[in-house]
């Protein structure tokens, strides 16, 4: 992205293609993924990628895909300014609210368990 920022086309469309390379290796499985890494993770480099290289519609299906294998920080799919130019996109909304749902969901969730554990323990209280 620096590289195409500084106008140096060519030796940034060298470095995705190589990147796009090593990370359909990686879900090959012909390339170790490495300690940290995870499908969601790739799909998401996949992601960005192709966006960068012009293929939009490529690039909000690896989204989608990213989202399916466990890439859901809303603030990578929200700020991430490789993706400026397809945020308004109705296929890249439809990814960014199934983030959006999903990251809503974990909140209540963990607000209802913090509620009934909070209860729970107040309850304990009152029967001692």
């Amino acid at each position: 992205m620096a590289l195409l920022k500084l106008g140096e086309i060519d030796k940034a469309k060298e470095l995705l293609l190589e990147d796009s390379k090593i990370q359909s290796q990686m879900l090959d499985k012909t390339r170790s993924i490495g300690t940290w890494g995870n499908k969601g993770n790739i799909y998401y480099d996949l992601a960005v990628d192709k966006v960068l290289l012009g293929f939009d519609q490529q690039a909000i299906q690896y989204l989608d895909s990213s989202f399916k294998y466990g890439f859901t920080l809303k603030i990578f799919y929200e700020n991430d300014p490789a993706f400026e130019r397809i945020k308004d996109l109705p296929q890249f909304r439809i990814v960014q609210s199934k983030v959006d749902d999903y990251n809503a969901f974990l909140k209540k969730a963990f607000s209802n368990a913090f509620n009934r554990a909070k209860a729970s323990n107040e309850l304990k209280n009152i029967l001692k």
